[in-house]
């Protein structure tokens, strides 16, 4: 017969294994939700320059069609850097993003974008570009430093074009009373639809 310390026991680790689980799915649903919204707004070429042979990103009309992406699929508002969350989001609290566009010219040569998470904000405090192309497209590696100090990274992406990337930060609280939150970035890197 168990007793009620291992009972309580159990009861702990499941609650650890939900947790974990419900972590997992909300990661992965914001990393659906970038990706789409990203692929959405990748489709704002400059037309004329695009018949002059140029490839350029128009940063505005990419931006209206991420957030209308973002709150047709997601339910969240776009307020600048954040996505916030309504009733029907996938995260209680607010997604941070930071986007950046890699141009013609620069697409080939590998990027390392360093951010901080600090005071509920989400900041690049460097990129480092290398100066050799790689004729396989550049490699992207996204580091983000947490409050603690914890530097937590993405999977290396490559661009195959000139590439618009959306980094985004969750920090969400845990189902367990004593645990610490859930951090973790996601990344989308999408070529220009030229």
């Amino acid at each position: 017969m168990l007793t009620i310390g291992a009972l309580l026991l159990f009861l702990l680790f499941g609650l650890v294994v939900a947790d974990t689980d419900l972590i997992m799915q909300k990661k992965q649903e914001i990393k659906t939700l970038l990706e789409m919204a990203n692929h959405d707004a990748s489709f704002a070429i400059n037309e004329a320059l695009k018949t002059e042979g140029v490839i350029d990103l128009i940063e505005e009309e990419a931006t209206a069609r991420f957030t209308d992406n973002v709150m047709k699929n997601g339910d969240y508002e776009v307020n600048q850097d954040k996505m916030i969350p309504n009733k029907s989001s996938v995260t209680d609290w607010s997604v941070h993003l930071q986007t950046q566009y890699i141009d013609f010219l620069n697409w080939r040569k590998p990027h390392k974008f360093e951010y901080e998470y600090r005071d509920d904000r989400l900041t690049l405090q460097q990129m480092i570009v290398d100066p050799h192309d790689d004729s396989a497209g550049g490699q992207i590696r996204v580091s983000i430093q947490d409050e603690q100090g914890r530097i937590l990274q993405t999977p290396p992406k490559r661009m195959a074009g000139p590439s618009r990337i959306v980094v985004g930060y969750v920090n969400e609280p845990s189902l367990l009373p004593f645990s610490t939150s859930h951090q973790f970035p996601v990344v989308s890197v999408e070529e220009l639809k030229w």
